[in-house]
């Protein structure tokens, strides 16, 4: 992904105006590629011109900004910023552009308003995607080399979702002997929609050859890159407590499966 200054360049660059669907996100080409970098973010009525009409615009980046990175940086605290930087108005337009990340250091000023007036903490944990897992299903048991059923339940609080690719695996692991079997499933929580509550409901096939026993049932969001996915540090952390293994990048169920003869 790249991003460019305002919505007016990339539709000069493609020469069009009709916002990307869902059938082009995600396809790689390069308008599927390209999204934004508000380098004065609520510094005045047009972000000191970003926006044209910015409530047309911002309808626009709503569309927009589903499926592509939206970024940037606070620019002002002034007298004239103040209604654009006051917390009604800067968690609405966070959450209409879906915003995933703001650079920190500029403008301090911003962030002290947002301090002030209590939202700070509102937008840093909204920032992005942020999957809450409000409830897990798999069944008591399952013969090797059946298929076990996976159904979950996740709530999107952030502003925005994922725009890269990011594998869901079901591990199961035995809790006799500690090993592990990592199932990747056909789930793309690309499409688990900010404000929305997914059901995520799929199958995945056990090894014929698995070991009888009882299984601990865990996911793990890792990022797709081969270089990076053992990294914990890279793995998606639900906002849950409690369900975090910060040593292996897992997220567990509470949940456990007995794996039975076939």
């Amino acid at each position: 992904m790249i991003a460019v200054r305002t919505q007016r360049y990339k539709q000069q660059l493609f020469d069009r105006r009709a916002p990307l669907t869902l059938r082009e996100a995600f396809s790689g080409s390069d308008v599927a590629r390209t999204g934004f970098h508000n380098d004065c973010f609520l510094a005045n009525a047009t972000d000191y011109g970003t926006y044209g009409d910015r409530e047309a615009d911002l309808q626009w980046l709503h569309r927009e900004s589903r499926f592509v990175p939206m970024g940037g940086e606070t620019c002002a605290a002034d007298e004239a910023a103040q209604p654009s930087i006051a917390c009604d108005n800067a968690l609405r337009v966070l959450d209409v552009a879906h915003w995933n990340v703001l650079n920190r250091s500029w403008n301090p000023a911003v962030y002290d308003t947002w301090e002030q007036q209590g939202c700070l903490e509102e937008v840093s944990r909204r920032l992005g995607y942020r999957f809450v897992l409000e409830s897990a299903r798999v069944p008591r048991s399952v013969p090797a080399g059946g298929q076990l059923r996976l159904h979950l339940r996740v709530a999107n609080t952030g502003f925005a979702t994922l725009f890269n690719e990011r594998p869901v695996e079901v591990v199961l692991r035995d809790t006799a002997t500690g090993a592990e079997h990592h199932l990747r499933t056909d789930a793309d929580p690309r499409h688990w929609r900010d404000g929305e509550t997914t059901d995520v409901v799929t199958r995945v096939a056990l090894p014929a050859a698995v070991t009888l026993g009882d299984y601990e049932v865990l996911v793990n969001l890792p990022d797709a890159a081969p270089t990076l996915r053992d990294d914990p540090r890279y793995s998606i952390r639900f906002a849950n407590v409690g369900t975090w293994e910060p040593a292996t990048g897992y997220n567990a169920l509470g949940l456990r499966v007995t794996v039975t003869a076939a």
